[in-house]
């Protein structure tokens, strides 16, 4: 398994998530029902410390990578996005960062062609956000 650098520590430790506590201890209240998901929440939280962390993506991995996106991102709207200038291909950022900021100047450039086509009221923010989204957990407790 792989994942950004800083998710284990955002997700189990701090900005007051603390999940490698909480979560156990939430599921403790429910000892008995609750036993077999405690035991893979644990195993999960684990996998999580021990994985591996992905390699940073060198200039040429972030130039095939916007090229493939570009792509993609054509196909899929049925355009030709342009390739975005170099101070937009930095490997100081993550590729998430990488292919958000990407895919919203592309977005942005088709709202300008085809207004209709979107409707995009913010543009992604830099820094990787795990912030859970109450309307989504909202949504699903309901089902």
């Amino acid at each position: 398994m792989a994942m950004t650098d800083d998710y284990a520590d955002v997700i189990l430790r701090y900005y007051g998530k603390d999940d490698k506590r909480n979560i156990p201890l939430a599921l403790e209240k429910r000892a008995n029902e609750w036993r077999q998901l405690e035991t893979a929440a644990n195993q999960a939280m684990k996998a999580i410390e021990d994985a591996l962390p992905l390699r940073a993506m060198d200039d040429a991995d972030l130039r095939k990578a916007h090229e493939t996106l570009r792509k993609i991102h054509g196909q899929a709207f049925n355009w030709d996005p342009p390739t975005l200038s170099d101070d937009l291909i930095q490997p100081s950022e993550t590729a998430r960062w990488h292919v958000r900021r990407w895919i919203w100047l592309w977005d942005m450039g088709l709202l300008k062609l085809r207004p209709d086509d979107f409707n995009w009221k913010s543009k992604p923010k830099k820094k990787d956000d795990y912030e859970e989204d109450p309307d989504i957990e909202h949504g699903v407790e309901e089902q």
